[in-house]
């Protein structure tokens, strides 16, 4: 035997090796509150975007796979305004929401900002920051500065309103603490 024909029997060797490493099917868990969003070229069987929300096979060949936290969220932020007679505020809020549940609205939340800002808290609070803040100026300045501390509940469900749903199948919940007025 020549050199050629052992060096290209050693290569095919290695490389059908290398193949059946990579077309063999793995196991990813998920654990609870946590999705599996798998992208899969739409031309393979199975092909296109999915989310499991329990363990599954994937060919680390074909897929690209992560995963997505479901847990509740809290973000905090200090805004300032003014009220509708004119005094100025500053106030401190928590937007807290939870990812959607539910397959459609998950693959909807992961295309649009991506997996990798829902999983970053400092990119994930910094998309909603102008909507929350422009929320709670926008509610404020409808409110006289006298009548603000005490209609905390109402506030907080009226920011709630205004922001929306903030990403399909999002829903924020507000909470606002230590009003000060300047």
């Amino acid at each position: 035997m020549d050199h050629l024909t052992l060096a290209l029997g050693s290569l095919l060797i290695i490389a059908s090796v290398f193949l059946v490493i990579q077309l063999k099917p793995r196991l990813i868990s998920v654990r609870q509150g946590e999705a599996l969003v798998r992208r899969r070229k739409a031309w393979l069987p199975g092909g296109g975007t999915t989310v499991w929300f329990w363990s599954t096979h994937v060919i680390k060949l074909f897929d690209r796979v992560e995963k997505v936290d479901l847990t509740r969220r809290h973000l905090r932020y200090d805004v300032d305004g003014k009220t509708k007679d004119g005094e100025r505020f500053t106030i401190s809020g928590e937007l807290a929401f939870t990812l959607p549940q539910t397959e459609k609205d998950l693959l909807a939340v992961c295309e649009e900002p991506g997996v990798e800002v829902l999983n970053n808290p400092e990119a994930l609070k910094s998309l909603f920051a102008d909507d929350f803040r422009d929320a709670t100026r926008r509610v404020a300045e409808k409110l006289e500065a006298e009548k603000l501390p005490a209609m905390a509940e109402d506030f907080r469900f009226t920011v709630s309103d205004v922001l929306g749903s903030l990403l399909p199948g999002v829903y924020p919940d507000t909470h606002f603490i230590d009003l000060k007025f300047q």
